[in-house]
């Protein structure tokens, strides 16, 4: 699952898009939720896939988790309508810190097995590590939470029937059913 974070500034707020690449106007923007606070970065991660889920029919959907004064709070959930891509841009509030990213695994047609809906991927993981935020997943095929924390959670390497080393995790799980 592609997942991938460049900071930009905007004015005194900062936009924050989830790729490496220039940011194409088609992708959308996603604003911080200021309505629900939330005393642990979890639970805010926790409401924020409980909205996205629903949603994701067979594409990824996702988006941020701020902290502000003190509290965590979500950016809405948004999507590019693709199975296995979640970019986006964050359109900050002045003074609020990205701690976390947060997007759903669905079961899609172009998913080989519907259980690595499971794992986090090499770009999962390497985006939490670059920016040193967690990263939460939903995954369909067990209705789980999950989160990667850098430098703390396990990252299993394996050998793939193609002779080539597959990185991935399975995070931690935080909720086990929505």
């Amino acid at each position: 699952m592609k997942f991938q974070l460049l900071i930009l500034l905007l004015f005194c707020n900062s936009t924050i898009a989830l790729n490496q690449h220039k940011v194409p106007p088609e992708e959308p923007i996603t604003h911080i939720n200021l309505s629900h606070k939330y005393d642990t970065i979890n639970a805010a991660a926790i409401a924020a896939l409980k909205i996205a889920a629903p949603l994701s029919k067979q594409e990824e959907w996702g988006g941020a988790i701020m902290k502000y004064s003190g509290k965590f709070y979500y950016t809405n959930a948004v999507t590019l309508h693709l199975p296995n891509t979640i970019d986006f841009v964050i359109q900050n509030y002045m003074g609020a810190v990205i701690v976390g990213m947060y997007h759903t695994h669905p079961i899609s047609p172009s998913v080989e097995l519907p259980q690595d809906t499971e794992k986090f991927s090499v770009t999962d993981m390497q985006t939490a590590l670059r920016y040193e935020v967690y990263s939460y997943i939903w995954s369909e095929y067990d209705n789980t939470i999950r989160v990667f924390i850098p430098h703390k959670t396990l990252v299993i390497e394996e050998l793939n029937l193609n002779g080539f080393f597959d990185l991935y995790s399975y995070g931690d799980i935080i909720l086990k059913t929505l």
